[in-house]
């Protein structure tokens, strides 16, 4: 069940509607569309004197929310403040922020409002907005993280000190692993953020696995050497390879400075290869010919879901 809606306009200013409290917001919720699946588009060709058709292509267009209010007459506030404080919250062609909370979970997505079509003369006063979102699904609220080696922080408040010659208080934990399970909550497929610190110089190259859906990448020595002198990776280099559907980039940062990575990833030009997680198990793992025991590794999940 939907508790409350939370809109965060381009000024981030923020009106939360509870659906159980309408007096908090001056606004009461009639109906709320397109929150369910978005539907998708499937190509298909008729094939000449036979029976069905042939499969081509499919996607998924964009996301409408059409958010229909009425405005709470006990309220405070007067029916044309309230009418004034949507256009405040819902600005026509400008970008907002909906989070939808159930009782859950949060979803959050982002979107830009079509139209605020305002009932006027009618004894049920209230508006009709529609908001067309570029992203078809809605995300989680945070990101999961899963750290495969590097340092666990395990320092937390409050804390007790009985002991002050043992070391009683672990600041932190290091973890030396190239495999781990990451557990994907999500609906949809989706790409990750990989951030690889390289701890040893002359790190050669490194490869990177999903077992379970058999992608895989690595870099290509030849092409490093056009990027960093030598052709490795050197103590420090950051690493950064980000596989989400329209936000695809590999770069290294080292000493202040970005490179772009892309020239020397061997499968580029196949879409397939890139790391991404499906729902369930993903057993996603890493390796490198040399220095991978000093390679700090983490892995960055948002979870898309289908609908609320």
């Amino acid at each position: 069940m939907i508790t409350n809606i939370c809109v965060t306009n381009y000024r981030s200013e923020s009106l939360t509607i509870d659906l159980k409290n309408p007096a908090s917001s001056g606004f009461f919720v009639r109906h709320i569309g397109g929150l369910g699946p978005v539907k998708s588009n499937i190509n298909m060709t008729q094939v000449l004197y036979i029976d069905g058709a042939s499969f081509n292509s499919a996607y998924t267009p964009h996301r409408n929310i059409v958010l229909s209010l009425g405005f709470w007459e006990y309220s405070d506030e007067s029916i044309d403040d309230l009418r004034r404080k949507t256009y405040r919250y819902f600005p026509v062609k400008k970008k907002l922020q909906i989070e939808i909370t159930t009782d859950s979970r949060t979803y959050i997505t982002t979107g830009y409002v079509e139209s605020n079509e305002s009932i006027v003369f009618s004894k049920s006063v209230g508006t009709t907005i529609s908001i067309l979102c570029e992203e078809a699904y809605l995300s989680a609220l945070s990101s999961e993280f899963y750290t495969f080696a590097g340092i666990y922080g395990l320092f937390e408040f409050p804390f007790s000190n009985e002991s002050l010659v043992d070391p009683v208080i672990e600041l932190g934990s290091v973890v030396l692993e190239t495999k781990k399970t990451i557990l994907y909550d999500g609906d949809v497929e989706t790409g990750v953020v990989i951030t690889i610190v390289v701890g040893l110089d002359d790190t050669r190259t490194v490869f990177l696995y999903n077992a379970d859906t058999g992608q895989q990448m690595s870099f290509a020595n030849v092409w490093l050497t056009t990027i960093f002198s030598g052709g490795w990776f050197n103590a420090g280099d950051i690493i950064t390879i980000d596989t989400r559907s329209g936000r695809k980039t590999i770069t290294a940062t080292r000493d202040g400075t970005i490179y772009n990575l892309i020239p020397a990833y061997n499968e580029v030009s196949d879409p397939d290869a890139w790391i991404t997680v499906r729902p369930g198990a993903n057993v996603i793992w890493f390796s490198s010919e040399v220095g991978e025991e000093q390679i700090q590794f983490t892995v960055n999940v948002l979870p898309l879901y289908e609908g609320v």
